[in-house]
């Protein structure tokens, strides 16, 4: 069965603490600021950037499969004409 891609093989723990805070910082601008919810932005900015790579290692996951079945089915093609 193929493996998503594995977060460390895309970005450092650093990076991905960086994105977080400024995708938290962002939220906090939006909000206008208003002091008190740092945890909560927090929070949602890391679903929201966890969620992108997810969907990242999961579009890379869906290309390996359509790689094999496609590498299958060709090879299949080949045997049974030969």
């Amino acid at each position: 069965m193929a493996k998503g891609v594995n977060l460390s093989d895309i970005m450092s723990k650093t990076d991905l603490n960086e994105e977080i805070a400024k995708v938290a910082y962002e939220l906090y601008e939006k909000r206008g600021k208003s002091d008190g919810f740092d945890f909560d932005d927090w929070i949602k900015a890391e679903k929201m950037v966890l969620g992108r790579y997810q969907k990242i290692g999961e579009s890379k996951t869906e290309d390996f499969v359509k790689h094999v079945v496609k590498k299958t089915v060709k090879k299949r093609t080949r045997t049974k004409s030969e």
